[in-house]
């Protein structure tokens, strides 16, 4: 998340969410470095995943250390999590069903049902996820087994999600696409 200097978005944190946006703000210099070895036509959305999941891998660190943990703790702990998800997963799900998946569909084939109906369907499923973790991080009191739980849950569908991308959408593109295709139809990887 991009907190201006001295704000953090409204939620006070710990010092290990202090320390998960500082690295997150080097990642973010480091990944617009250009990508010396990754030659595909994707490498730039390819890097922007793996920026995510990086930071996916640090809320799952931080949903691990819920269990007794002082209730504030894992009150802004929880609330961190949720506003990570709803604000970079789900406009990353937008962004994507708006302009990954129709270059997709259209470079599979398909006629009728579209080749990403599957992903698009797991979008929701991540959706409903999100809110769930929600409601579970406005209890009162919170519960931090259920939301870690689901929290895991939901982790895990992402990864998943990211890995099909990356196995199966990603190298229908790179076979039948140059870099400077990709990126006029679906921008530069900044851009989403």
């Amino acid at each position: 998340m991009d907190f201006p200097e001295g704000n953090n978005g409204g939620l006070e944190m710990s010092s290990n969410q202090t320390k998960i946006l500082a690295v997150a703000g080097l990642m973010a210099g480091v990944a617009a470095l250009p990508a010396a070895a990754d030659d595909r036509p994707t490498a730039g959305f390819r890097a922007e995943h793996a920026e995510i999941k990086e930071h996916l891998r640090h809320l799952d660190g931080m949903v691990g250390g819920l269990d007794g943990a002082p209730e504030a703790e894992q009150r802004r702990t929880m609330a961190f999590v949720v506003k990570f998800l709803d604000e970079h997963i789900r406009s990353h799900a937008a962004w994507e069903e708006a302009h990954l998946y129709p270059v997709v569909d259209d470079r599979a084939g398909r006629q009728g049902e579209p080749f990403t109906a599957s992903m698009r369907y797991e979008h929701g499923i991540i959706g409903r996820a999100i809110d769930g973790l929600s409601a579970l991080a406005a209890a009162a009191p919170p519960d931090a087994t259920a939301f870690a739980r689901a929290a895991d849950r939901a982790l895990g569908v992402i990864g998943a999600h990211f890995e099909k991308e990356e196995e199966v959408f990603l190298p229908l593109l790179d076979r039948s696409m140059t870099r400077a295709e990709v990126e006029a139809v679906l921008g530069k990887p900044s851009a989403h």
